[in-house]
């Protein structure tokens, strides 16, 4: 096989992150990979993950070690979600196992007959990491499988540019060659409609087998050069602006990120060591930004940045010889996914299907194809929030009045309802655990139950589950805090 070039255009997280991938995956002698690390990019102030970061860390050999010695890098156990009107409607959205069965009943049936008597019920008690998450408490895992500390799923909470200077170092030691520079055209063949090459901001001129677009919202290869342009949904009726920056004073370190629902749209904090950054998502039909921005140094946050916000993606994501990945890509409301989530989601996908350089056709329409079922799924997730959350929101109220929810979100919301059951889909973001905390903290709780569940005396029920949230929260107690946690590591490493 002939030597092939890959150029990833734009630097950021994302960028650096798919040359990582790429450069440690694909055969170093066969395979060149170069990265223009472009100013444009990605936009985010930070990122809090999934557990699903730990994967991607190790596809490209990055130690999580070398991540939490990064001044600004926290553990993260799940999302908290609060509403500003109504302080008693709260809930985390975390990982891993809720409860425990009983008699052949799933929990999620347990737990329904016990909220369906008493409101009082909260789902979160029967987690370990949202029940930590609410303590702001942290530890690993336990290598012990029969331990409750063994069901400890955790993602990590990163400031981008931090971040970005980890991956950075990552690339560098993997072989990367990075170009400091902007690509300030491109040339595309008139026989075939690839790009056969880009111009840099230094003159250099590159060309490329492929090319992968990580330029942010400009898109200055799949959209600018190819002329690709975007699929908007009406999702980007609610909210057009957002605003982001840092707070550098905190009261502790916390252990979930938070998302509260306010009068213009919602507010996000992701906790880091010594601060905390804080984004806004809002109507700017109804709110002027110097209102916002006043807000926003009122929270005690500085050097805030807008941003235009919106839900749409590229009519397609692979053209040619050109994918595009990240904010490039697409764009949504970072209410329950990252963007560098989905990019880290896409750059493996498009490595599986990464075949033959000489022939890729069938690659390029089945990736298209399960990114727009990805993408798809995006908008279905974040339908449902908007939808359950409409009751205490004027803006989100008014947009459902003429509007109705889409098929597949009413299957999954219905199917919930009435029967308790999770609709899968090939193209799942969140886990079971996930979606079952999602529903239940919006109190959305299933009608009917698990026959085996019927089944079972409502005493039994009621000592297994209180039995349960006593157990779960002891286990807790013995959970550090989370500062304490990570001054030890940190103390461990000098």
């Amino acid at each position: 096989m002939e030597n092939k070039k890959i150029i990833v255009v734009g630097g950021g997280v994302t960028g650096l992150a798919i040359a990582c991938l790429l450069k440690r995956q694909l055969p170093r002698e066969l395979v060149d990979i170069k990265l223009i690390d472009d100013t444009r990019g990605d936009k985010v102030f930070s990122e809090t993950t999934h557990s699903a970061i730990h994967n991607f860390h190790d596809l490209i050999g990055l130690d999580e070690k070398v991540c939490m010695l990064d001044r600004d890098t926290t553990f993260n156990l799940g999302l908290l979600y609060k509403n500003w009107s109504f302080p008693s409607q709260e809930f985390i959205l975390s990982e891993g196992t809720y409860g425990a069965p009983l008699g052949g009943a799933d929990f999620k049936d347990i737990f329904a007959k016990c909220k369906n008597l008493d409101g009082s019920y909260c789902f979160d008690d029967y987690s370990i990491n949202a029940a930590a998450a609410k303590y702001n408490r942290f530890g690993h895992p336990s290598s012990d499988l029969k331990s409750i500390y063994s069901s400890i799923k955790y993602g990590l909470n990163f400031y981008t540019d931090s971040y970005a200077k980890t991956l950075k170092k990552n690339a560098i030691n993997l072989g990367v060659e990075i170009y400091n520079a902007n690509c300030i055209s491109v040339d595309v063949s008139k026989i075939n409609g690839n790009i056969d090459s880009i111009k840099l901001s230094n003159d250099d001129i590159l060309s490329a087998d492929l090319f992968v677009d990580c330029s942010g919202d400009a898109s200055v290869l799949l959209g600018d050069a190819l002329g690709v342009d975007d699929i908007e949904d009406e999702l980007s009726q609610l909210f057009g602006k957002s605003v982001s920056g840092y707070c550098g004073s905190v009261s502790r370190v916390k252990s979930a990120a938070t998302v509260e629902q306010g009068r213009y749209g919602y507010l996000k904090r992701i906790p880091l060591k010594h601060g905390e950054t804080v984004s806004y998502v809002f109507d700017d039909g109804l709110v002027s930004s110097d209102v916002i921005e006043n807000d926003m140094l009122a929270y005690g946050v500085n050097e805030v940045k807008f941003f235009t916000e919106s839900v749409k993606r590229k009519r397609s994501f692979w053209v040619k010889n050109c994918v595009a990945i990240g904010d490039s890509a697409l764009s949504f409301n970072d209410l329950y996914l990252s963007p560098q989530y989905i990019a880290r989601n896409s750059i493996v996908r498009f490595l599986d299907l990464l075949v033959d350089f000489d022939s890729y056709e069938q690659s390029r329409y089945e990736y298209n194809r399960l990114s727009v079922m990805e993408y798809d799924h995006i908008k279905e997730i974040l339908e449902l929030h908007f939808y359950l959350a409409k009751d205490n929101s004027h803006i989100i109220n008014e947009y459902f009045l003429n509007k109705n929810l889409s098929d597949s979100a009413h299957h999954r919301l219905e199917l919930f309802n009435v029967m308790g059951r999770y609709a899968q889909s090939d193209a799942e973001l969140m886990s079971e655990s996930s979606w079952i905390a999602f529903f239940m903290g919006n109190g959305v709780v299933p009608k009917n139950h698990n026959f085996f569940a019927d089944k079972i005396d409502i005493k039994k029920i009621i000592s297994h589950t209180e039995k349960l949230k006593n157990f779960i929260h002891k286990s807790v107690e013995n959970i550090p805090k989370q500062e304490d946690y990570v001054a030890q590591i940190a103390a461990s490493k000098n």
